[in-house]
């Protein structure tokens, strides 16, 4: 007879195997760890691609604070990606403020193919107008359709490098979160190191791996 822990252990494992395409987004965490001006600590901020479908991918840029200061994304090429799309639509979905509350998207305005000062060519650029602290940003969320290109069949094939390498750039102000504006040199931050978030095989291979070893504690406490 199964005992109540066993079962306990093979359904905790079931779940996890069986459960992880519905728990796992197709997912990648970069973070922009190089600046074009010295003198301040990194990183400066992170970015979250989410694939939705083929054509679909959600962007959650986010500002870090290091060194005494909060990086803001501002001013005009305040985010920059270089999709791997040759048309697209943006659609802005949310914004925090400087003081990290809901504010209006409305500032945002989206460009074509353009230079982030030492990185490269994007061919998406989104600017805010001015570099004001009404219009700074600690985390914008947007998502982009892609109307012609090759297809996103995972989330690597979302971005592709352009004519330097890079992939995402962003333009920030230090903030000491007390000045009514930035308080140093606006920059350009890039070089996007990568922390994957699991894909749906690697967590099944995992709850397949805690299956075998319920199945092995059964056969164990069976034979004595």
């Amino acid at each position: 007879m199964f005992r109540p822990r066993i079962l306990l252990t093979i359904a905790a494992a079931l779940a996890l195997g069986f459960g992880a395409k519905s728990a796992s987004a197709d997912s990648v965490l970069y973070t922009l760890v190089d600046s074009n001006t010295p003198g301040y600590t990194g990183p400066y901020a992170t970015v979250n691609v989410d694939r939705t479908s083929t054509t679909t991918a959600t962007f959650t840029f986010t500002s870090l604070t290091n060194g005494g200061y909060t990086y803001l994304f501002i001013d005009g090429q305040m985010l920059d990606a270089n999709l791997n799309a040759t048309t697209f639509i943006v659609a802005y979905n949310s914004r925090l403020n400087a003081q990290g509350n809901a504010a209006s998207t409305g500032i945002f305005s989206t460009q074509g193919t353009g230079n982030a000062d030492g990185f490269g060519d994007f061919n998406l650029r989104i600017t805010a107008g001015n570099s004001s602290l009404a219009n700074a940003s600690t985390r914008v969320v947007f998502t982009v359709t892609k109307t012609a290109g090759p297809a996103w069949n995972s989330v690597a094939d979302v971005l592709a490098p352009n004519d330097l390498g890079n992939i995402l750039a962003a333009h920030v102000g230090p903030w000491d979160g007390v000045s009514s504006g930035v308080t140093g040199d606006t920059m350009y931050v890039d070089h996007a190191t990568i922390t994957a978030v699991p894909e749906p095989s690697t967590m099944a291979i995992a709850g397949l791996g805690a299956l075998g070893f319920a199945a092995y504690g059964l056969r164990r406490r069976t034979a004595k």
